[in-house]
């Protein structure tokens, strides 16, 4: 009578061979497992003195990963003066989802990492999207104690409930903590020095004052 093969367990080796698809055999006499041999056993048939594997998937996970939690780095205090807001009205048409809303920027000062001023000629360009949140989009220029400049770019989420966003708009003092406000700074610069300003993402907090904005940047490390 013909003899049967039996089915001989062999493991999937991960190193050179397994990544390259390379495939893994018992030694002849063996009790079919290599000790150099790691991952999944698999079974190998045999014929004519041969082993022919049928099933060889090396698939153990790549050693376990672990992501960096990003550190927030103190870049610069900004105070901004403001003057009385502009309101603009209902926006219609393709882009209506709010009231507009301008706010021009007198001056102010920067220090930290940045140390200057704050040019006037800004605007904080706002869409009231209802009466407890707006989408800010402020633009302005800073002069920097080196005589260099950087233009910001700043989009922001303000929001609170309907009493102190209404205190905010009369002009009057509202506890920041109250209110929810929070920005994500670009810049433009025209200094190679600076140029580490356009390679990191930078987010920041602030508060809204009857005068002025007070805002904290920071880069995400």
């Amino acid at each position: 009578a013909a003899r049967v093969a039996q089915p001989v367990l062999v493991q999937a080796d991960l190193g050179d061979e397994g990544r390259g698809g390379g495939l893994a055999h018992a030694d002849e006499g063996s009790s079919g497992v290599h000790p150099a041999h790691r991952g999944i056993r698999e079974p190998v048939r045999r014929r004519q003195g041969r082993r022919l594997p049928y099933a060889v998937r090396p698939h153990e996970p790549e050693a376990a990963m672990t992501l960096p939690t990003p550190i927030l780095e103190p870049v610069a205090d900004l105070t901004v003066f403001v003057a009385t807001p502009i309101e603009a009205g209902q926006v219609t048409g393709l882009n209506s989802r709010g009231r507009r809303r301008i706010i021009p920027i007198t001056g102010g000062k920067v220090t930290g990492q940045l140390s200057g001023t704050v040019l006037p000629g800004g605007a904080d360009f706002q869409i009231v999207v209802s009466d407890t949140c707006a989408d800010l989009d402020a633009r302005y220029l800073l002069q920097l104690d080196t005589g260099e400049h950087v233009f910001v770019m700043n989009r922001a989420l303000r929001r609170g409930s309907v009493e102190d966003i209404a205190r905010l708009v009369r002009g009057e003092p509202v506890d920041p903590a109250a209110i929810y406000f929070r920005c994500a700074p670009t810049f433009e610069v025209s200094s190679p020095s600076l140029a580490w300003l356009t390679e990191s993402l930078f987010v920041g907090t602030g508060a809204r004052f009857p005068d002025r904005v007070e805002m904290r940047f920071f880069r995400v490390m």
